[in-house]
């Protein structure tokens, strides 16, 4: 159950958000507070990883398409069908 609500929480789900959510999905009650004593435990993780030494540079590719579907004539450019013999 701990790692379902620390999930919804690094999704940014509030805790009050994250209670109702395990109510719906498992029709268990917990209170926001219960939800906060267990996200409390990764602050120290959280607060690690966003003052980590950050790299100079980060490389990265961006790529854009264009995706058409074209209809053609019945019984023109048919796919066929590939089978081994």
């Amino acid at each position: 159950m701990e790692e379902k609500i620390l999930s919804l929480y690094a999704c940014g789900m509030s805790q009050r958000d994250i209670a109702e959510q395990i109510k719906s999905l498992y029709d268990v009650e917990i209170s926001p507070e219960l939800v906060t004593k267990i996200t409390e435990k990764i602050i120290p993780e959280v607060a690690a990883w966003q003052n980590r030494p950050l790299e100079p540079v980060y490389p990265f590719i961006f790529m854009d398409a264009i995706h058409y579907k074209v209809k053609e004539e019945k019984g023109q450019g048919t796919p066929r069908r590939c089978e081994a013999q």
